[in-house]
């Protein structure tokens, strides 16, 4: 007798693309005010590369999301969630103030426990692969989502000792992005309509008494 097929496992296989109007809503939700904003903001793409974007739409295929739930806090979501899976540097704490707003420490609880809504709606699966995240890509080279290319200084791990003071800072929204020496790149001032910096926030506070 032949064996009984697994059931119960959903997986996003590379020959099974993401819908054109599920790219479309997603491609829709990138042009929202605070995520282009926040995409603005990461000036040397740490948080918000090509290939993290993509992992945030595979998620959304992945965990069965309807086109109603291709929302900004469903991103911010699924983008820390994608930064913990594939990056040794946790530059994702910078997604909280924008995800969360001025009081970001607060709710931070929550925050946590949507990723862990998503994760369980993936079944536990949120490895992405390249060749996945380049198989997306390609369904619409052209889109400027895809032009996010991390440079190769950028993709090593600093330890946290080695690290300036600045970059372990957490600067939020209404701030201008940094200035990086090594991309040798002076942004233009960087002006939001109204302020939710995160100043005054008790972790950034714990981490100056540290040094």
């Amino acid at each position: 007798m032949g064996k009984t097929p697994r059931r119960g496992k959903r997986t996003i296989r590379i020959k099974d693309p993401v819908r054109r109007d599920q790219r479309l809503a997603f491609f829709k939700l990138l042009e929202e005010e605070k995520i282009r904003q926040f995409l603005a903001s990461d000036t040397c793409f740490r948080i918000s590369d090509k290939y993290l974007l993509a992992m945030v739409l595979a998620y959304f295929r992945r965990g069965g999301f309807e086109l109603s739930e291709y929302t900004v806090l469903n991103f911010f979501t699924a983008l820390t969630l994608a930064n913990k899976v594939e990056e040794e540097v946790p530059f994702h704490e910078e997604i909280y103030p924008w995800a969360l707003g001025a009081t970001w420490w607060e709710l931070l609880p929550q925050f946590k426990a949507l990723q862990d809504l998503l994760w369980i709606r993936m079944n536990f699966q949120a490895i992405v692969t390249k060749e996945m995240c380049s198989e997306i890509m390609a369904e619409d080279r052209t889109h400027w989502a895809w032009t996010r290319e991390r440079r190769t200084h950028h993709g090593f791990a600093k330890r946290f000792y080695l690290r300036t003071e600045e970059e372990c800072s957490i600067r939020g929204p209404g701030r201008s992005p940094r200035e990086c020496e090594l991309c040798v790149t002076k942004p233009a001032p960087y002006h939001l309509r109204s302020s939710t910096s995160s100043r005054h926030c008790p972790v950034a506070e714990r981490r100056a008494a540290r040094k």
